[in-house]
């Protein structure tokens, strides 16, 4: 693991979920296009040009990256051995003092946010007397790691 000296949290919605839709709907219209077929469903009663299939996942996989790149991205946690600074384009930016700092994540993560979520847990920072909930960050396990290092904890 590189030695950080500093570690960004960022909170995903649950919309970051949505990922296997659009991967799904692209790798099977892939195949059609590939292999020359049409996409059947229920045995030849339904069949699906996969013009409509790419069409319609490559609109989902626009709107799903375009929602993490704007939307999902109003809050981040910065955190380094001298200070936690809290961004958020709606509530601006306040900076608290690293020490006692106190982070747990949360341990009822359901099996498919990790799976589908790159090991995504809710992380709750208490820090002066405020609780915060960091929603959905990736890689949980690494990021407190990460920061357990930086404050001297490990």
């Amino acid at each position: 693991m590189k030695n950080a000296t500093e570690v960004v949290l960022y909170g995903h919605s649950a919309v970051f979920f949505w990922w296997p839709l659009w991967a799904g709907g692209l790798l099977i219209a892939g195949l059609a296009w590939i292999t020359g077929n049409e996409i059947v469903l229920a045995t030849n009663s339904l069949s699906i040009s996969r013009g409509l299939v790419t069409l319609a996942s490559a609109t989902l996989f626009l709107v799903w990256l375009l929602w993490l790149a704007v939307i999902n991205r109003q809050e981040m946690w910065r955190i380094n051995s001298h200070a936690v600074t809290h961004l958020s384009k709606q509530k601006g930016t306040r900076e608290y003092a690293a020490q006692g700092m106190i982070l747990s994540r949360s341990h009822t993560t359901p099996f498919p946010r990790w799976l589908l979520g790159f090991g995504a847990a809710d992380v709750y920072i208490r820090i002066q007397g405020e609780d915060f909930t960091v929603r959905n960050v990736l890689c949980v396990r690494r990021k407190l790691r990460q920061i357990a290092a930086i404050l001297g904890q490990s």
